[in-house]
This record gives C-alpha cells, structure tokens and sequence, in this order.
C-alpha cells in the first residue's frame, strides 16, 4: 500500500522531461494484484476496495505504457530458484510456489487488459520463453517515442 501511494506521489512530482522515464519494477499492476489476490483479511472490506480502485484509476493515469513479461508458472519458479537473490517463493512448497505464480498470471490477465480498454497506457506483453530481450526493446522502442524520433 505505502509503495502504491508513495510512488504515485513521486511520479506526479516530477516535471516531466522528453529524456526521463521512470520504469517501475514490479509496478503498480503487480502490488494492486498483489493485494487483489494474496491481500489479508482487511482488503474485502469496502473502504479499502474503494481504496484500490481509486489507486487502480490513479495510476493507470499516470501510467504511459505497461510492459508484461510472461511466462509459465514452471519457467518463472526455474528462474527464481536459479538465482541467487532472496526470493519469497525460494521458502515455499513448490506446489504453493506454482499456485502464486499461477494467481499472479491471473490476476495481471484480468488487470492489464481492464487498464488497456478504459485508458491511454501502451500495453507490451511479451512471453519471455518465446521472445528475446533485443527483439521486446525493439517492440517497445519502436511503439513508443523513447528515442524521442
């Protein structure tokens, strides 16, 4: 929740300059899934669900593109494990760490689309299996003004 208001804040803050971005990573649409599908108790109730919605329309505002790095639940934990920062996942059950993973793909399925048909933000989702990094910066560069061409 502090990372959804606090970077928001940030971000309306700044002047805007041709040569700045701010890429966020995870982004708003994984801690608003984060809490959407993992969040305690509390986040049924509906003064908080007002709360998300009013962060969801917020920042999908705000938001200039979305760039989705998907994968299978199998590959994402493969790559987790394989690294050696602290992941949550690496202290879990792998049949738990697979229903996470699945959860988040589902919930980032329902959320980025919504965002897609209701606001202006470029959405890029690439399977990170199937597409190589040159190939999805190309993508990206060449949808959007980053060269400022």
């Amino acid at each position: 929740m502090a990372y959804l208001e606090t970077w928001l804040s940030f971000v309306r803050s700044r002047s805007p300059k041709e040569e700045e971005y701010d890429v966020l990573d995870p982004g708003f649409v994984h801690w608003l899934a984060s809490l959407e599908k993992f969040g305690p108790e509390i986040t049924q109730h509906p003064q908080y669900r007002s709360w998300w919605k009013k962060k969801y329309e917020e920042w999908s505002e705000a938001t200039d593109a979305i760039i989705w790095l998907d994968a299978p639940e199998e590959l994402c934990l493969q790559r987790i494990l394989s690294r050696d920062e602290w992941h949550e996942l690496k202290d879990v059950p792998r049949d738990d760490a697979i229903i996470e993973l699945k959860g988040y793909r589902e919930s980032y399925g329902k959320i980025i689309p919504e965002i897609a048909a209701k606001y202006p933000a470029k959405v890029f989702c690439f399977r990170s299996d199937q597409t190589s990094t040159e190939q999805m910066a190309a993508e990206v560069f060449s949808a959007t003004d980053l060269w400022g061409e």
